[in-house]
């Protein structure tokens, strides 16, 4: 989350984003702004760990055993969605808050548009208005 967290005091009021710099200053032994030294490393990294999440959105995942998974639909259940895909969803809204390009980033690591589809089918849940 390297990435994400220079981003939350634009979030705050003055106080609690001088709050939030001073303490993860404090946490990380420097600035937010000097916490994501390699992005692209960052990014990588992003992508490796959610390819497991696009592998299962995607239908093409085999669960231990050999179990393979089949579903249709946009969410982790396929046509109805559950608490994953709003934990998944969740995430994709901060990355959204950080910086609309991150969003689109983040959606792009989702194979056959997954993470997309999964974003169109839950965005009337998570808009808000600012």
């Amino acid at each position: 989350m390297k990435l994400l967290l220079p981003k939350v005091p634009a979030f705050l009021d003055d106080r609690g984003a001088e709050y939030f710099r001073q303490t993860r200053k404090e946490w990380f032994g420097k600035p937010l702004e000097e916490l994501c030294d390699d992005p692209e490393g960052d990014w990588k990294r992003v992508g490796q760990e959610i390819a497991i999440l696009s592998d299962m959105l995607s239908g093409r995942w085999s669960a231990p055993q050999g179990v393979v998974i089949e579903r249709a639909g946009p969410f982790f259940l396929g046509d109805v969605p559950s608490y994953a895909d709003f934990v998944l969803v969740s995430f994709f809204q901060w990355f959204k808050c950080a910086d609309e390009r991150y969003l689109e980033r983040v959606l792009a690591f989702g194979k056959e548009d997954c993470f997309t589809k999964l974003w169109n089918a839950c965005e009337k849940w998570v808009h808000v208005e600012h």
